[in-house]
């Protein structure tokens, strides 16, 4: 099992591209899972947070073949 993490800095104007990244992802829900599964995740989670007033990505991978968690 290989897990993976991390924390992307948003630029302040990067919320438009962040959601329509997100719609984008959930109008093709199909192909996004076809390659969580052929990457062998078992999880992966992105929240958009906020720390001390500036706006990140957190996500989080969990693979169950070693190589295949991309960093």
């Amino acid at each position: 099992m290989e897990v993976a993490a991390g924390l992307i800095k948003l630029k302040p104007e990067s919320k438009s591209k962040v959601d329509e990244w997100r719609d984008t992802m959930e109008s093709r829900m199909e192909e996004a899972l076809a390659t969580l599964v052929h990457e062998g995740a078992e999880i992966e989670s992105w929240f958009r947070i906020k720390i001390e007033g500036q706006d990140y990505l957190l996500w989080y991978m969990r693979t169950l073949l070693r190589s295949r968690c991309l960093i």
